[in-house]
Parts: structure tokens; C-alpha cells; sequence
């Protein structure tokens, strides 16, 4: 204790200390660097930190009138006013706090909130596009960005400070795509970009005049013909009683031919054509004067006679002519405008400027001193060594019906015959599309396999369904993994709806289908701010890849482009697909109701496109094959512009062209035939780009899809093999199971390809066929094995063992079979449209002789059968 009161007197009184906080002085300094930069309706003020703050308030005004409350009180120095006026000027000011009080006012800044410039039109002129948009308030001037896609760049200012509403680009390449977006400014301030509005310039009018026209009258008609010019769209004609002509045509034609009454007894009237395209009219050709005056009638008991490299034409003298013309063509009712021959002296005319195997239409016209009188009837032949005694019409319309339908039925090859390729594909372009009812929506996925055999053995809509068949096997969807039938039937009425629409259209319909999302992991697929991980990439890596582009960069043909080391150049990058994939983030199931807005993962439903749930999609800025996407765009504008981009990609045409050929008429279509067709993709003929049934048209009606040689052709598809049967057969079918049964035996179940990659990929090569070895995707799923099934199934087809669900009649094959040559010609024609070579026919009819002429169905069978299951039949060629 006397220790301790020593201590206390060293030490002294204990003092008391008081506990209260300190509070610091007010931040003595404004802050500084204040900076405004324009938004949508609202703007972002920043500024740099004052030491001693600990927040800061953000005052704002209006025309010298200043709110007496802070709009804002923040941590960070910087901020968001939102909810503002476009077009109005704000005045901000920032003052710093801490515990003490508030400090000095910062200098005042100011700000115009700008728009984005909406209702932007981009309107096509002759090598040039007009722009067109609606005001922004408070801008004074505006900025015009433009790309490429086709050179691949992002978007660039083209224009500044423009004044006004409209701004026309000029001087640009009619072939490529232009498309443009405009920003409103306001002094130093400037706006969000507008949406995207594209165009494709006019031509320039075609340059030359179209040469050689002539007149002639035919049944009665005076007929004008001329040269066709390259670049022209059509041909403006006009006429003229006197011989002066004014501006103003007297008909537009979309070919090279114009008809219409003759002159009047004792007048003369006066003709002269301009080529025209989308860009305007070209010059005027030479005019041509036509009297009253009768010419020579047209040559009778013409024939045309084929030999070997070449044809012989020959007719009878006609009365008062001094020479005649002899008319080419490669197609009937088109043996052109010039002239094969001109000025020909007599009969005969030998064409030696022919191809074997290429059949060639005539016609011969008389001149005499009141000129060219009126073609003969048309005549054909086929020079070819040695005759192989096939008609090239039936085998024509026999290999074209094979491509166009499931196969044709007794009749239809007589009928397209008659009626021409046109018309058949007008025919089928109109025909209603085949249904998949709501009631398979309640059944398992096996009765929609069979409502498509049912569908594909008698639906009158028989190339839609060839079409849509083939869409399906492009962009895959596999019962295998979304084995519900809601979702089957509602994925596969897009392709069947679809099919004749626009590719751009079905790109955005697949892609918001539930049942790709499923399949592809693009449904409740969450942006990395949510999950913490990147989103799934799977749909937006097979998009590119399968669906679209392909890995290769293509030119127009379809050929990969080289790189520097020679290698092809990649179509993307694998940037672009994670890029795509936050871009394609945040979509769940929709309920089909657009009043409402999903906010979460929605229940399952397969029957209604997906929707946006906006807190899952990736919300920031992105760069996809070279395009800004701006941070805070929706997921429907981020989709939209994705599939823009893509779908305006130059791979686009060549890369679905080329499936789509191989599909349907060859595995190893020639570089030319798919650059023919990727033109078609990319323009219809009336600026449409991606029109699918413009594509179809050109696919089938191409040169190349008439070939026949050692290349051509493909695999007939274990689906086309079954139904082709039972439709040339006229089998009577009250069941169809055992077709889906039969076709899923062969390696090819209806709605289940086994992957992504479908039932066989498109670039699988058939060893020992050369070097590199040829195309032949259906080649995959051909082994000894469905080889044997497939002579099964004819087998089986022909001998009744179907019998409760399929009936054969065989009484047309029986009617012929006490003459097997007869009846080996007649199942020639039916199944492979008149092909058989002499040597296979010659071992048919022996194996017919075989049996009795008492075995009459026998024989057919034989005959039958024989004609079906070697690759003769097999391979379409």
C-alpha cells in the first residue's frame, strides 16, 4: 500500500478525459473536373474525389432555376440522373460532405440529353441509298455511320455535322449491302446510335441496246424478238405509227419477246426496245419497221434427226422464200431469239455445234421480200453415240420428280411431261401445307413419325415436305435427348410453314423455339453476372458451325478461302462464339401471352416461343464478328442484331445453298452450281435476300440437276428409299408403323438423328472413290448390314408380308409380263425413269424368262425386284 500511494504522488491527480467524438471541418475544396455526358433521357455526371469527403450531393438546374434538394446523394463520385427531358439543357453542380457539413459547390456543367433518331429508312437509288429519319429534340446536327457486312467491318462515321433529316450515300457497289445507323448531336454531346436500316443500291441501267430484232407472225400474231442483254431485267417496247417515238413504252416484257396484232391492211407501224433493270432503262435498239405485207408461212413437216455430234434439220420449200432461219434451244418452248443459222439457202441445216447426250429444240422460220414469217413447230433430238434408245424428256422429268417429291407415282412423270418443270413448282409453291394436328400433342413421339409417312406417301404438298425434310436435318433437333412430342410437332411445323418463307425469318423462329433451347442449352441459359460463369456456348458454337456460316470463310462458290499459310481462313473466331453466347442470354419458356413479361426461369412449355427474362441476360457491351453490340441493349435487340449480322454474312448463301443441294439433287455439286444458287440466296431477282422457295426453284431447275456422270447424284435417304417404293407401286397403305419401323431398321428413325451432326454430315467423304474421295454424307449409314435390310424390305414389299398394313397391286405388271421386254421396260420406266442399260435389261428380262408365262406375278416380282435393290435404283442420278 505505501508503494502504491508513492506511485499516486509521482504520478498525480488522475485527470478525466471526455468521450464525445471529434467532428472534422467541412471539405474545404470544390469538386473539380466535373463532367457530363448525354444518355437516353438521362446523363452521367462524374467527377474526381475530394480527400476529406465521405459522399457528395449532385444539385441540378433548369434554365438558371436550381432544385433546392439534391437529385442525388452518393459514395462515388460519379452518378446517373435518369428520368430526364431529351432535348432539354441541365445545369449540375456538386457539392462535398462529410460528418462536418457540406463544402464548396463545384463549377457548374451542362448537359443535353439526346435520343436515339428513330423511324431511320434507307431507300435504294441508282449506286447510291437515301437516309431518312424522324427528329431528335435539341439536336443540332447528326452523324451517319455505315458498313459492309459483305467486307466484314464494323460500323464507321461516313458523315458528320449533317443538318436536316435525309442524307443520301452515293457512288456505291450495287452487289454488296449497305447498312446505316445515325447518332443525334447536340454541341459536344451526342446520342445513342439508331437502329439499323439496310439497303442494296440500283444497278446502273444496262449500257448496251438489245441487238437482232426482228419480226415475224406466228398463228396470226406479229411476234418481235431480239438478243438478250446481260444486265437486263426485263425490256421496255415501244411503238410508233409514224416513226417518231415518244418516252413512253408501250408494254414492259420480262423476255425477250413482245406480241401483238399486226399492222392494218395498208399501215406500217415502227418498233424499238430498251433493256431494263431495277436501276432504269438502258438504250434503244436499232428500229425495225414492220408492214402490212404478208411474209412467207412457216415451213411444214420439219424433223430433226440426232447423230453422232450432231443434229440434221430438214423441211419442206416454202413458197416465196428467198432464204430461212433455223431457231436453238436446250428447253422446249425456247429456242431463243437469234438465230442458230441465219440466211440458210435450202433444206437440210446440219448442226454440228451439239454435245451428245444433250437433247436440242428446233424451229425454222421463212424470209421472204415482206420479211420473216412465222416459226415451224418444234422439233427435238438428242444426238448421242451409240443411240442408247432412252427418251432424254422422261428421264428428265423422271430425275426431276425423284428430287422434287417422295418420289414419283404412275402418271406424274406424263404429267410433268406436259406440263413442264414451271408449272410443276408453281403448282406445288400453291398447294396447302400438310398439318401436324394439336392431337399428337397427347401422344407419344412415335404417331408423329407416322403422321409423316402418312404425309410423305400421299400429301399433295410433296416438295414442301422434300424441303422441310431437309431444313429439319440441317438445323437438328433430336427426339433422342427432347423426346416430348409438343415439342417435336411445334419445332417441326417451322420447317413445314417455313419452308417457301425467308431463311432470316427461320433462323429467328428456330432460334426462340423451347425445343431447340432444350436440345442446345440455350433455354434459362444466364448471363455470367448472374451465375458467376461464362454463358453456355453449345447453341451459339453449332449456330456458326452447322447452321449458318460453316468453320471455313467461303467465297461465292462455296469454296474455302486461303489463308497467308494457305490453310482456309476461319468464318469466326472463338471469340465470337463467347461473344454469342452473352448475347444470346437470358431466354426461358414463354406462356404465348406478349401482355406479360417473365422474370424468372418460367414453367415448361414447348408449344409457344421462348421470351426475354431481362435481369438474366448479359447486359454489357459485346463484339461479335466484328459489330459493337452497345452495353444496355435487351436481349430481343442483342438477338436481332445477331441474327442481322450472321444472316448478312457472305458464308450465309454458299454454306446453305450447298446442303441444300446436297439434300436434294447431288453430294458433289460443282463450285459453279453453288455459287448459281447462293446468287439466288442473296437475291431473288427482286432484292430479297434468303427467299427459300426462289432457292428450291433454282436448285431444281439448275443445268447441273440434269447431269448425269460418274459425280453426280447421291444416296437415296432410307426415308426416300421406303416411301419412293411404295409411291411408284401405288400401294394401297392403311397402317403406317411398319414404314417407320422399316426406316429406323435402315438407320434413319424419323425426329431421332442420333446428333447435333444429324443422320450422316454433310462432308463425310466415300473411301476408295479418288482423291481427295467424293461427297457422300448418305454413304455413312450404308453397311452390309442396312444394305441387307434394304433388299429386305423390297423382299418382303413385294411377297406380301406387309399384307395388314400394305397391299400391292400388281395387275399393270401381270397385263405384261407374257412379254418380258415389254415388262422390263415398263418397270424401267417407273423406277428409274426409262435408265437401265442394255446389259442390265438383258439380265432382267433372262431372270423374268425364268419362271413360266403361267407365274405372271412372279415374273413381276422378279422383274421388280431386280430393277429396286441394285444401286441403279439406290443412287439418284
Amino acid at each position: 500500500m505505501g508503494a502504491l500511494l508513492a506511485m499516486l504522488a509521482v504520478v498525480g491527480p488522475l485527470s478525466v478525459h471526455s468521450t464525445a467524438a471529434v467532428v472534422p471541418p467541412p471539405p474545404t475544396t470544390a469538386p473539380t473536373q466535373v463532367r457530363a455526358t448525354s444518355g437516353n433521357g438521362r446523363a452521367l455526371i462524374e467527377w474526381d474525389a475530394v480527400a476529406d469527403a465521405t459522399s457528395y450531393q449532385v444539385f441540378r438546374g433548369v434554365a438558371g432555376l436550381w432544385d433546392p434538394a439534391p437529385v442525388a446523394t452518393v459514395s462515388r463520385p460519379r452518378v446517373w440522373n435518369t428520368g430526364l427531358q431529351n432535348g432539354t439543357t441541365y445545369d449540375y453542380k456538386v457539392v462535398a460532405r462529410n460528418r462536418g457539413g457540406n463544402g464548396p459547390a463545384s463549377a457548374v456543367v451542362s448537359v443535353i440529353p439526346l435520343g436515339p433518331p428513330t423511324g431511320l429508312t434507307a431507300t435504294a437509288g441508282v449506286t447510291s441509298v437515301s437516309l431518312a429519319w424522324q427528329a431528335v429534340p435539341g439536336a443540332t446536327s447528326y452523324t451517319v455511320y455505315r458498313r459492309i457486312p459483305r467486307d466484314g467491318a464494323a460500323f464507321e462515321p461516313l458523315a458528320a455535322n449533317v443538318i436536316g433529316l435525309a442524307f443520301v450515300d452515293d457512288g456505291l457497289d450495287s452487289t454488296a449491302w449497305h447498312v446505316y445507323r445515325v447518332q443525334a448531336v447536340a454541341g459536344p454531346h451526342s446520342g445513342p446510335l439508331s437502329t439499323r436500316a439496310a439497303a442494296r443500291p440500283l444497278p446502273t441501267p444496262p449500257a448496251t441496246a438489245p441487238a437482232g430484232l426482228t419480226a415475224a407472225i406466228r398463228g396470226g400474231r406479229l411476234v418481235l424478238t431480239w438478243a438478250r442483254v446481260d444486265d437486263a431485267r426485263g425490256y421496255a417496247v415501244y411503238r410508233s405509227a409514224t416513226g417518231a417515238f415518244d418516252d413512253t413504252p408501250v408494254a414492259t416484257v420480262g423476255s425477250p419477246v413482245f406480241r401483238q396484232d399486226p399492222p392494218a391492211a395498208g399501215t406500217a407501224l415502227w418498233f424499238q426496245v430498251a433493256a431494263v433493270n431495277a436501276g432504269g432503262s438502258g438504250p434503244v435498239s436499232a428500229t425495225i419497221r414492220v408492214s402490212s405485207g404478208a411474209p412467207p408461212v412457216a415451213p411444214s413437216d420439219v424433223q430433226a434427226v440426232g447423230g453422232d455430234g450432231q443434229v440434221t434439220v430438214s423441211w419442206a420449200p416454202v413458197a416465196g422464200a428467198d432464204a430461212y432461219h433455223v431457231y436453238r434451244g436446250t428447253a422446249p418452248g425456247d429456242t431463243g431469239a437469234v438465230p442458230v443459222a441465219s440466211g440458210v439457202a435450202a433444206s437440210p441445216f446440219v448442226d454440228a455445234t451439239v454435245v451428245n447426250g444433250q437433247t436440242y429444240y428446233y424451229q425454222v422460220s421463212a424470209l421472204g421480200a415482206d420479211g420473216e414469217g412465222a416459226r415451224s413447230a418444234e422439233v427435238h433430238a438428242t444426238p448421242q453415240a451409240p443411240p442408247t434408245g432412252t427418251d432424254p424428256d422422261t428421264v428428265a422429268a423422271f430425275r426431276f420428280l425423284r428430287q422434287a417429291t417422295w418420289g414419283p407415282k404412275p402418271g406424274d412423270v406424263e404429267r410433268v411431261k406436259a406440263i413442264g418443270f414451271d408449272a410443276f413448282l408453281a403448282e406445288q409453291f400453291a398447294a396447302p401445307v400438310s398439318t401436324y394436328p394439336d392431337a399428337l400433342f397427347d401422344q407419344v413421339v412415335e404417331a408423329s413419325e407416322e403422321r409423316f409417312m402418312q404425309l410423305a406417301l400421299s400429301g399433295p404438298d410433296q416438295l414442301r415436305q422434300r424441303l422441310a425434310w431437309a431444313l429439319y436435318k440441317v438445323w437438328v433437333v433430336s427426339a433422342v435427348e427432347v423426346d416430348y412430342a409438343p415439342a417435336i410437332v411445334t419445332y417441326y411445323r417451322l420447317f413445314m410453314e417455313g419452308a417457301f418463307g425467308n431463311y432470316r425469318d427461320l433462323m429467328r423462329q428456330v432460334t426462340l423455339n423451347p425445343a431447340m433451347g432444350e436440345y442446345l442449352s440455350m433455354l434459362n441459359n444466364k448471363g455470367q453476372h448472374v451465375t458467376g460463369v461464362p454463358a453456355n456456348e453449345n447453341y451459339p458454337r453449332e449456330l456458326l458451325q452447322l447452321f449458318t456460316l460453316g468453320l471455313s470463310a467461303l467465297g461465292p462458290d462455296g469454296t474455302p478461302q486461303p489463308g497467308p499459310t494457305g490453310q482456309p481462313l476461319p468464318a469466326y473466331t472463338e471469340e465470337d462464339v463467347k461473344a454469342l453466347a452473352r448475347i444470346l442470354s437470358g431466354w426461358t419458356f414463354g406462356d404465348g401471352d406478349p401482355s406479360t413479361t417473365p422474370r424468372r426461369s418460367a414453367l415448361e412449355n414447348f408449344r409457344v416461343p421462348m421470351e426475354p427474362v431481362a435481369a438474366y441476360h448479359d447486359p454489357g457491351e459485346k463484339v461479335f464478328l466484328g459489330e459493337t453490340f452497345p452495353a444496355g441493349q435487351t436481349a430481343v435487340e442483342d438477338l436481332e442484331q445477331a441474327l442481322d449480322v450472321i444472316f448478312l454474312h457472305p458464308n450465309v448463301g454458299p454454306f446453305v445453298s450447298r446442303q441444300l443441294i446436297q439434300q436434294l439433287v447431288t453430294s458433289n455439286p460443282s463450285p459453279g452450281y453453288v455459287r448459281d444458287v447462293a446468287a439466288v440466296f442473296a437475291d431473288n431477282g427482286t432484292g430479297t435476300r434468303g427467299d427459300l422457295a426462289a432457292v428450291v426453284a433454282a436448285i431444281l431447275t439448275h443445268p447441273e440437276a440434269g447431269v448425269t456422270s460418274a459425280t453426280s447424284g447421291k444416296l437415296s435417304e432410307p426415308v426416300l428409299f421406303v416411301v419412293s417404293q411404295l409411291r411408284a407401286l401405288n400401294a394401297t397403305v392403311t397402317d403406317h408403323p411398319f414404314m417407320s419401323d422399316k426406316v429406323s431398321e435402315m438407320g434413319q428413325r424419323v425426329f431421332y438423328p442420333p446428333s447435333v451432326f444429324s443422320y450422316f454430315p454433310p462432308g463425310y467423304r466415300v473411301a476408295g472413290t479418288g482423291v481427295p474421295p467424293l461427297m457422300g454424307p448418305e454413304f455413312q449409314g450404308l453397311t452390309q448390314v442396312t444394305a441387307m435390310v434394304r433388299a429386305n424390305f423390297v423382299a418382303s414389299l413385294l411377297g406380301g408380308s406387309f399384307a395388314g398394313s400394305a397391299t400391292v397391286d400388281f395387275t399393270p405388271f401381270r397385263d405384261l409380263a407374257l412379254e418380258p421386254e415389254r415388262l422390263v421396260d415398263y418397270v424401267s420406266l417407273l423406277f428409274t425413269g426409262g435408265r437401265l442399260s442394255d446389259a442390265e435389261r438383258a439380265e432382267i428380262v433372262a431372270a423374268v424368262l425364268a419362271s413360266p408365262d403361267t407365274r405372271r406375278t412372279e415374273r413381276s416380282r422378279t422383274a421388280i425386284f431386280l430393277t429396286l435393290v441394285p444401286g441403279q435404283f439406290q443412287v439418284d442420278r
